[in-house]
């Protein structure tokens, strides 16, 4: 959810793996990483 409690779109989304929450890029936008169910790295942009 947002910061007014809205769903935000595309969300919910699956990982199989603690994640990493950062601005990973340097873009001042937050990105995540986890796994997959076949263990592969999955990097998610919030914008």
């Amino acid at each position: 959810f947002d910061s007014n409690a809205l769903p935000i779109e595309n969300f919910p989304v699956f990982g199989y793996s603690i994640i990493d929450l950062d601005d990973i890029d340097n873009d001042r936008k937050i990105e995540f990483v986890c796994k997959d169910q076949e263990n592969a790295l999955v990097l998610y942009k919030i914008n």
